[in-house]
């Protein structure tokens, strides 16, 4: 299991290099980026070829998704080259790695009993209180009002993000546990 995320993490990388520095596969479309994520998806299927059906359908899904917003946030950080712009860049990535959480969480529920999606409500629950909390011990540590400095907010977007991404991460493995 260990070896295939490496695998798939080495396949984003070099993907996300290729569509950041332009490159193109044979017979571009219309549209490189989804013929990006259309190869990307053609190397995953090939990945996961002797896996249950289900959990490889999962899987494809879930990389194609985060392979979309990485490679949306590499073509965009031209934009990023100041505190504000960086900051933007940020929290945009972060929702929509939050709009994932929120289809992750959804199809996870649907996968559950009755008691298990008491302790999803309640873990989600728990999850929300823990990332307001952290941004509150920021405000708390930086003894300044959060919103009054850009280096503040960029700090803030980047805890965001990565409490959104470990809570996604965290969804993948109970859905996958349900396979």
């Amino acid at each position: 299991m260990r070896k295939m995320r490496y695998i798939s993490i080495l396949f984003l990388i070099l993907l996300a290099g290729q569509h950041s520095q332009g490159q193109t596969t044979e017979n571009p479309k219309e549209n490189p980026q989804q013929e990006s994520i259309d190869t990307f998806q053609d190397k995953l299927n090939y990945q996961y070829m002797n896996m249950p059906l289900e959990k490889k359908r999962f899987l494809i899904q879930y990389q194609t998704d985060t392979f979309r917003i990485e490679s949306t946030y590499l073509r965009n950080s031209e934009n990023c080259i100041n505190e504000t712009g960086t900051t933007k860049c940020l929290e945009e990535k972060a929702e929509a790695y939050n709009k994932l959480v929120t289809k992750y969480y959804m199809m996870l529920n649907q996968l559950l009993n009755e008691d298990e999606r008491r302790a999803l409500k309640q873990s989600q629950r728990t999850w929300l209180s823990y990332k307001m909390g952290e941004r509150d011990l920021l405000i708390s540590i930086d003894g300044t009002n959060i919103a009054s400095d850009d280096e503040n907010l960029q700090r803030e977007a980047l805890i965001y993000l990565n409490i959104t991404q470990s809570r996604l991460s965290l969804l993948k493995e109970y859905i996958l546990l349900k396979f």
